[in-house]
């Protein structure tokens, strides 16, 4: 097994010490992912993220090339790719799970690689560096510290947004949907909405607006997959027979999809838009907003955009454009504004119409099941037959009794 002790021999001097951390966090996962091997020369296989769906302007065979050799591999096995790679060439890409689409990453480093020797653009590792030359090892780190790579990503990021968005509003529109209640075998004919909205209305089945969601019929597929399979969508177990599993959703309010599996993601479209850096997630995460306050969060930046205003530094601009140039240089864009400024019962009100936006917003689940009662306040028992002992140990009746005693006669 290999022992990576030492990084980092041939950094380019074309990558900022601004991004030392972030090679060093790709290094720990070269690391780990040479932890994996053996004297067989096995590594466990790599995670490549799903195909995003949508309309597909890249022409040829669904198959990913290896950036050095002829081999190629079909998309159901790009993970063997991604091992050949890193045991043939010693390449290992950093974050390869936030490429937006592989096999056009594939493509364009590859033809750059031709061009230029690898060493152009990959930051160098040297495996068991205290070892004797002969049995060390050079690693070959792709990685977006590299300016090229990183326009490569946010390229292929755009694209895939853009492809989403067409998916989206052909689905929206498309009056040729065929599908059938995953709960009382109806069947639906026109538009997606009309079978959407007869499971939230009549099976309390909700999985949000319909414009919200996108690639439709792999999503339901992928649900009625679930509940073919004895599955509760919520909590996960599987039950012994469909019956005992419809009954569980029903008494346990389990008609609804565990909003932490992240599986469901992609049929969101709200977790393809990267709005100009700003997290909202990461942001209710680190101040522990709730609901309410993420309501009122965004009212109030909608507010203050639409008025071409800064809302960190209160500064006004002729137009939005520069308004988002100004706090993307600034790093506002990225900042919460002072709790006094938002939170106010005004913005509870949307300053857009129908903002779906708001509709995605989830409270967290954390939080209310943590929400625990309070020992201190009396609980009146529904069995009140015996009326004059209860009026005996009732709470308002001590405090009538120590009040008179604290006035005295």
């Amino acid at each position: 097994m290999l022992n990576v002790q030492k990084g980092w021999c041939d950094v380019r001097e074309n990558i900022s010490v601004a991004n030392e951390r972030k090679l060093e966090s790709s290094q720990r996962d070269l690391v780990r992912l040479l932890d994996g091997w053996h004297k067989d020369y096995i590594l466990e296989p790599l995670s490549l993220p799903e195909n995003p769906g949508g309309i597909s302007t890249v022409e040829g065979p669904p198959s990913v090339p290896c950036l050095f050799c002829e081999e190629y591999s079909p998309i159901s096995e790009q993970n063997q790719l991604l091992k050949h790679m890193i045991i043939e060439h010693k390449l290992v890409i950093a974050d390869v799970k936030l490429v937006a689409d592989f096999r056009r990453y594939a493509q364009y480093w590859k033809k750059r690689f031709a061009e230029q020797p690898v060493t152009d653009f990959c930051c160098v590792i040297r495996t068991n560096s205290e070892a004797l030359p002969e049995v060390q090892d050079n690693y070959f780190l792709l990685c977006d510290a590299l300016p090229e790579d990183r326009a490569l990503r946010e390229k292929l990021q755009q694209q895939r947004l853009r492809e989403i968005l067409e998916q989206q509003q052909q689905e929206r529109y498309d009056a040729n949907f065929h599908g059938t209640c995953m709960f009382c075998d109806k069947e639906f004919a026109g538009n997606r909405s009309l079978l959407l909205n007869h499971m939230a209305n009549d099976h309390a089945f909700n999985i949000g607006l319909p414009d919200n969601i996108v690639n439709c019929k792999e999503f339901l597929d992928l649900i009625q997959k679930k509940l073919d399979s004895l599955q509760c969508l919520y909590c996960e177990k599987i039950f012994r027979d469909k019956n005992t599993l419809k009954d569980h959703m029903r008494k346990k309010q389990h008609r609804r999809i565990n909003a932490k599996n992240r599986e469901y993601d992609r049929f969101y479209i709200i977790n393809y838009l990267e709005i100009h850096g700003f997290d909202l997630l990461k942001i209710k995460s680190e101040h522990g907003l709730n609901f309410y306050q993420q309501v009122k969060i965004v009212n109030f930046i909608r507010r203050e955009v639409h008025q071409c205003q800064c809302y960190i530094c209160q500064e006004k601009f002729p137009s939005k454009k520069d308004l988002v140039n100004h706090m993307e240089e600034t790093k506002h864009i990225t900042s919460l504004p002072a709790q006094s400024m938002w939170d106010q019962p005004q913005y509870y009100f949307p300053t857009y119409e129908n903002d779906t936006l708001l509709c995605t917003l989830l409270d967290s689940e954390d939080e209310l099941s943590s929400v625990k009662p309070r020992e201190d306040v009396p609980v009146i028992s529904e069995d009140i037959s015996n009326i004059e002992a209860l009026k005996q140990s009732s709470v308002l009746n001590q405090l009538l009794c120590e009040e008179i005693n604290n006035e005295g006669p």
